[in-house]
């Protein structure tokens, strides 16, 4: 086969599989992210202490939110229940996590089941609560101590100085992850071609 046919697939091939791979859940944080995870403090999600944070859209859309959380006293039944709204208090979307799909301590995904369409920048309110945990037992959630700008923290109605562990992510194609992917394959294939010479 001709050596420029050879290289023109290699070229395509490297190219989709870039592609491919650059198609990610891009993260955003809705917390300022600078203080150890000894400093965070969590509180208890019930139906008497709901909770809801105020957040600016960082995208055009919302694949999902990721949350760290907790489980007190390993609860075995029971959701963490969740709902979006915008500013004018319109349900964007709502959903349930079951209590067995979350790892305590972790930071848990929740997908939605249908991408939210928003206005970047647009404000947001995302309520939490729970339902049928089991009595002596409780999901908790993450906050830091510090309030990130433009986001407001409500616990059982009073205003709280701080911000969940809370990011959103978009499924999206991501340039900077696209070049760090080009740069890997392109390194790769330089070190197998000088390896190659070597031992020919």
């Amino acid at each position: 086969m001709n050596r420029k046919v050879k290289y023109g697939i290699g070229i395509i091939v490297v190219v989709i599989f870039c592609l491919i791979y650059s198609n990610v859940d891009k993260m955003s944080d809705m917390y300022e992210n600078e203080l150890d995870n000894s400093q965070y403090i969590t509180v208890q999600a019930d139906e008497d202490h709901a909770i809801k944070q105020e957040f600016h859209a960082a995208e055009e859309k919302l694949s999902g939110i990721a949350l760290k959380v907790m489980l007190q006293n390993a609860p075995t039944k029971g959701e963490l229940v969740y709902s979006l709204k915008n500013d004018q208090g319109k349900e964007l979307t709502q959903g349930s996590l079951d209590v067995n799909e979350i790892k305590s301590g972790r930071v848990c995904k929740i997908r939605f089941e249908k991408e939210v369409q928003v206005a970047e920048g647009e404000k947001l309110s995302l309520n939490l609560t729970t339902s049928k945990v089991e009595e002596g037992k409780a999901i908790c959630l993450y906050y830091e101590p510090m309030q990130k700008n433009g986001t407001d923290l409500v616990i059982s109605d009073e205003p709280v100085e701080g911000s969940l562990i809370l990011r959103t992510f978009t499924h999206r194609f991501d340039v900077e992850t696209c070049v760090v992917v080009l740069g890997f394959v392109i390194y790769i294939g330089v070190f197998m071609k000088v390896l190659y010479k070597l031992f020919s």
